[in-house]
């Protein structure tokens, strides 16, 4: 099979999308909705764009199982990685709890660019 996965676009109703684009009877139509099915439990956008079936070997299940190990490859390939809101915050501190504060927000995992030191 062939095809790729693409994100939900925004605002879509529906939590799941599969688009057949397969031109001609490189694999039958009835072997369609079980590879609907495997990247139903899968995934949550897919478009198929190529694919061939085997006269003996094909099967509904093979399909199913064939789409769901079809999206685990291609999503371990793509490296996903959830992007954190990122802002940029100017803070005082007074000079004495510099050290304790920069302890408590490295823990949150956040990231300094600059220290600046002031007297207030």
């Amino acid at each position: 099979m062939d095809g790729y996965i693409e994100p939900l676009r925004a605002g879509s109703p529906t939590k799941f999308e599969f688009e057949n684009l397969l031109v001609g009877q490189a694999i039958p139509s009835g072997f369609i909705p079980a590879i609907e099915k495997g990247f139903k439990e899968a995934a949550n956008s897919i478009v198929l764009t190529d694919g061939t079936a085997h006269a003996v070997d094909s099967s509904e299940l093979a399909f199913k199982l064939a789409s769901i190990y079809a999206f685990i490859q291609c999503y371990t390939a793509s490296r996903p990685f959830i992007l954190e809101p990122v802002m940029l915050v100017e803070l005082k501190v007074p000079t004495e709890f510099q050290g304790a504060f920069a302890g408590d927000i490295n823990k949150w995992g956040f990231l300094f660019y600059s220290i600046l030191v002031k007297s207030f």
